[in-house]
Order: C-alpha cells, then structure tokens, then sequence
C-alpha cells in the first residue's frame, strides 16, 4: 500500500489524461496492462515532473540502437538487480 495515495487519473489536467493514456497504449502493447502504471500514477502529484519524465523516457526509449524488446529487457534487469519492487 502506497503512503501517499495515488490521484486518480481522471483527476489529472487533460494535457496529463493524454500522456497517462500514452501510456496506457504503450503498457498494453509491451506488457498487457490496460491501466496507468503506479509510477506514472504516483508521478501525477506534480503534473510538471510527470510530463517531463515521460518525454524524456520517449526520448530514451525511441532514439537507440538497440531493439526495443532488448531495451525493456535491460531495464527490468536493472530494475531486478536494485531489487526494485516496481
């Protein structure tokens, strides 16, 4: 259980609805999940630091040389080697 409870995404101002359903459509392609992740959730607190978050992983994501399945892979490496419970 979250500390600080995560806002509803319906909450959020629309410029930020339409990054949360980016996504959203990502997260169903890759993963299966058809809701916005708790990270992203968590992050809508402050709408600014969500919408500069989720460009700059786009940006990370999207200009690279390695085959996004292999990018995904890496990151849960990391994610795992951190023990990261995300």
């Amino acid at each position: 259980m979250p500390i600080l409870p995560y806002p509803e995404a319906s909450s959020l101002p629309e410029d930020v609805q339409k990054l949360m359903d980016s996504a959203v459509r990502r997260q169903v392609k890759l993963f299966g999940l058809a809701r916005p992740a708790h990270l992203w959730l968590c992050m809508g607190h402050i709408p600014e630091y969500l919408g500069l978050n989720y460009k700059r992983l786009r940006a990370v994501m999207l200009q690279a040389d390695l085959p996004a399945d292999l990018r995904e892979a890496i990151a849960c490496g990391v994610s795992i080697a951190n023990a990261c419970h995300y």
